[in-house]
């Protein structure tokens, strides 16, 4: 024989509706979590048992609990449960009927059930991530104390050395107890964090398709990656590649500026570029205009690189922007005035910014 058991969870009761095959008896229970024996319940039934539910956040425990009894779980799609209703009213008892109706009839839509490691490799993330959110905060009110003292940590403030230069800092005794507490607390939030990626990558290590995965190229490199790539390093490249993104969208939206303010003047290439990087820089019409005369006189010289002046002085000379701001920025001029110097038989063109 079998029997159907078709069941309206909720997370404090339940309304159960059941038939057993034998006899074609319908019957319908209500049970509460804390008050009734819920494992007794199930327990009365034998043979073939299949008991149907709608997915649920908070149904884990029944169904581990139906599964050491030996029952057959069914997990239901809760939208495609109600397509099937033919009443448009609805309450817990007909809840229970319908999915008992469509557990007889072979038409209850199941849904894939997780294996019984996945959901708890989820709540590990889930931990770590919550614990990773604390010690943001942590961090952010250690960087505002060392503010306040003087003392600028940015990005450093996790290392031992930075710690210790914060615990020798000078403050009120309200405020030093409290930067003696935090530091306590990311201490040990540091030590919490750990453990749960000691535990995500054992775990990792112990599933073959995880590892399969960690050999997949990035979707922003060409070549294979290492097959060592942590597991946790997925988030972190897809955040990298937005803030990489948006950096190379910043000297494209310059570069479009620079090319209109030219078609309007009608001036020379080089003197739009020129005056887009100037401007509001306070230079004088006479250094400019000395730079130009530059310019014109050493693109025989310099033609086809990327040139570094100081007002009309050179600094460095490059083959490509980045190498002469680097070179410029190794001899002190930061605001140095970095640009493409034509060769003297090349017409400079503004395509593909």
């Amino acid at each position: 024989m079998t029997v159907y058991c078709g069941v309206d969870f909720h997370a404090r009761l339940r309304t159960v509706s059941f038939l057993d095959t034998s006899d074609g008896e319908l019957h319908q229970q209500d049970l509460h979590h804390q008050k009734d024996d819920i494992r007794a319940f199930y327990s009365q039934f034998s043979g073939e048992v299949i008991v149907g539910l709608e997915a649920s956040a908070y149904s884990r425990w029944f169904e581990q609990m139906l599964e050491e009894l030996g029952h057959q779980v069914l997990i239901g799609d809760a939208a495609g449960i109600r397509r099937l209703a033919r009443r448009s009213q609805k309450n817990d008892h007909r809840d229970a009927d319908l999915i008992l109706e469509l557990l007889h009839k072979g038409d209850f839509p199941r849904v894939r059930r997780p294996s019984a490691q996945s959901p708890e490799v989820l709540r590990q993330l889930r931990y770590r991530h919550r614990l990773v959110k604390m010690r943001t905060m942590v961090k952010n009110s250690l960087h505002a104390i060392a503010l306040g003292a003087g003392l600028s940590l940015q990005s450093k403030i996790g290392t031992a050395k930075s710690r210790q230069r914060l615990r020798v800092l000078v403050s009120p005794p309200g405020l030093a107890a409290q930067r003696d507490e935090w530091l306590s607390l990311l201490e040990a939030l540091d030590t919490k964090i750990a453990a749960a990626e000691r535990w995500l990558t054992t775990a990792a290590a112990s599933n073959e398709q995880v590892m399969r995965l960690q050999t997949h190229p990035p979707a922003s490199a060409g070549g294979p990656s290492r097959s060592s790539a942590s597991p946790l390093r997925g988030a972190r490249r897809a955040s990298s590649a937005t803030s990489a993104s948006r950096s190379r969208a910043r000297p494209r939206r310059a570069a479009r500026a620079c090319r209109d303010s030219f078609r309007r003047s009608g001036q020379s290439t080089a003197s739009a570029v020129e005056s887009h990087e100037e401007q509001g820089s306070g230079m004088t019409v006479e250094v400019r205009r000395r730079r130009m005369e530059w310019m014109k006189t050493h693109r025989a010289e310099y033609g086809g690189q990327h040139v570094a002046l100081d007002g009309a002085a050179l600094i460095a000379v490059g083959q490509t922007y980045r190498e002469a701001q680097e070179k410029a920025l190794s001899a002190g001029k930061p605001r140095a005035f970095v640009t493409y110097l034509p060769k003297p038989d090349e017409v400079a063109e503004w395509g593909g910014w």
